[in-house]
């Protein structure tokens, strides 16, 4: 189930960050399809799923961050 909005979800230990972003198409420098991204923070790191297969992710969570 994808989420319909951007939110960050505070908790005592982690939070949690969804957002909405894009992934270009590699043979069409205008097609975007939108994608949903969750991260996981926790005080030693993160975590980062995505909601397909990117082809960019280093370059999208940049953008956000």
């Amino acid at each position: 189930m994808e989420e319909a909005r951007e939110k960050i979800e505070l908790f005592r230990n982690y939070y949690f960050v969804c957002f909405r972003s894009f992934d270009q198409d590699p043979y069409s420098p205008t097609h975007l399809d939108p994608i949903n991204m969750y991260v996981v923070v926790f005080r030693e790191g993160t975590l980062s799923v995505g909601g397909s297969c990117l082809r960019l992710p280093v370059s999208t969570l940049h953008d956000v961050f």
